[in-house]
C-alpha cells in the first residue's frame, strides 16, 4: 500500500485485547466441553435404555 515491507521485524499486534481473547477461549473450550458431556451423558442414558 505505498510502503516497503519489512520480512525482518515481528509484527506489533493488540496486546489490550489478549485478556479479552484468553478469556474467549475459555468460555468457547468449556462450552465445547460442556457440550461433549452433553452428549455423552445422553448416549449413555440411550445406551442404559437399550439394554434395560
Amino acid at each position: 500500500m505505498g510502503h516497503p515491507i519489512d520480512w525482518d521485524t515481528v509484527p506489533s499486534g493488540e496486546k489490550a485485547g489478549s485478556r479479552e481473547s484468553a478469556f474467549a477461549g475459555f468460555l468457547a473450550g468449556a462450552g465445547c466441553l460442556v457440550a461433549v458431556l452433553a452428549f455423552l451423558a445422553i448416549w449413555v442414558n440411550g445406551l442404559v435404555a437399550l439394554f434395560d
